[in-house]
Order: C-alpha cells, then sequence, then structure tokens
C-alpha cells in the first residue's frame, strides 16, 4: 500500500475549529501533502497564505501528533498525518481551491 505524508493545522476561533470542504465532499484541516524540500513550518506558512489568504502568528505552531488512516480519495492509500495547532493573523479568506 502506498503512503502519502499530510500535514494540517488546527485552527481554533473563538471556540470554532475551521475546516475546509474540499472537492472530494470531505472536511480537511488547512494544509496537505508535504512537499520533501520544506519544513512542516514552511509548508503550513504557504499553504495558509495559498488557501486561506492570511499568515501564520510567530511561535504559536505546536505539534499535536502523527495520526494514520486510509485517504478519501484513494483506497489503496494510507495518510499519514501530522496535525499542528496554531493561531493566524488576518481575516479568513477562501483563495478559491
Amino acid at each position: 500500500m502506498k503512503r502519502h505524508h499530510n500535514i494540517g493545522l488546527a485552527i481554533i476561533k473563538d471556540d470554532k475549529l475551521l475546516l475546509l470542504k474540499h472537492n472530494d465532499g470531505f472536511l480537511h484541516f488547512p494544509g496537505g501533502t508535504a512537499e520533501d524540500k520544506k519544513t512542516d513550518e514552511e509548508f503550513l506558512r504557504s499553504k495558509l497564505k495559498e488557501e486561506l489568504g492570511v499568515e501564520l502568528k510567530k511561535e504559536t505552531l505546536k505539534y499535536v501528533g502523527k495520526f494514520f488512516g486510509p485517504s478519501s480519495i484513494d483506497k489503496n492509500v494510507e495518510l499519514e498525518f501530522d496535525l499542528y495547532v496554531g493561531e493566524v493573523e488576518g481575516e479568513l479568506k477562501p483563495q478559491g481551491e
């Protein structure tokens, strides 16, 4: 079975958890499939800007843990998922992804 490494950020604001609804119909944390040439923080910073038009607040990124499960897109793929929590600056605006 193939394994994909994904990275996501839990954003909690006003006691609400932000999740994004993608084309597959499932809810996802902001983030996505990891890129080898970037650190997790660099990757999340670029994805937050790309997906939501916001910046990660300095020194708020905290590692939650690693999770494994089936892909919602391809049942022959297992996801290795690193979850972080952090705060963002700016107005959350979906960027059309």
